[in-house]
């Protein structure tokens, strides 16, 4: 239809067949479809699976395994690269362990769980699963925080122009993860 792909279209064919199979796995999760909020056009866009990658490459930042430069879509494309024929059972089996925790957790569509968003609470997520917070315990505090978000508020600063950036991102985190605690 003479449209160029997104990078974050691109990305898949850098992953290659068998993480390509695996992303199309997690994103045809009841999180993705049911809960997650994304636009039509962000889902012709490939946001959802762009968020995904961001989640994938955060995770392997806060285990020391990848240097963060950004969140942006040129960064997830050369993040895409690096795991080609690289992502471990185990890595594969932790964000399958996320999702459905949060699927448990958030049982129906949550308007805050947007393409901004989404790599964060992956983060918290997992934080949470290795801390043994119950999901319903999840929930409660995802519920309490972003029935506090307002333009406002501490987090908010984070997510305007450059919110990709590592700086905003790493902010987002910690004031996310700061919050759970």
């Amino acid at each position: 239809n003479g449209v160029a792909l997104t990078k974050g279209q691109q990305s898949k064919a850098k992953l290659g067949v068998d993480i390509a199979k695996f992303i199309n796995e997690v994103l045809e999760s009841k999180f993705y479809k049911e809960i997650a909020h994304f636009s039509p056009m962000q889902y012709r866009r490939a946001a959802d699976q762009l968020t995904l990658l961001q989640s994938m490459l955060l995770l392997d930042v806060v285990d020391g395994n990848y240097e963060l430069k950004s969140i942006s879509e040129n960064d997830v494309l050369t993040y895409a690269e690096s795991i080609r024929g690289n992502y471990s059972t185990e890595k594969r089996d932790r964000i399958r362990t996320i999702v459905e925790y949060m699927e448990h957790a958030l049982d129906s569509k949550e308007k805050f769980m947007k393409k901004i968003n989404i790599p964060m609470f992956f983060v918290v997520a997992d934080k949470a699963i290795k801390d043994n917070v119950d999901d319903a315990d999840f929930y409660n505090w995802f519920r309490e925080f972003a029935d506090s978000y307002s333009k406002d508020c501490e987090y908010a600063q984070y997510c305007s122009s450059g919110s990709v950036k590592k700086v905003n991102t790493m902010e987002r985190i910690r004031i996310m993860q700061e919050s759970f605690d």
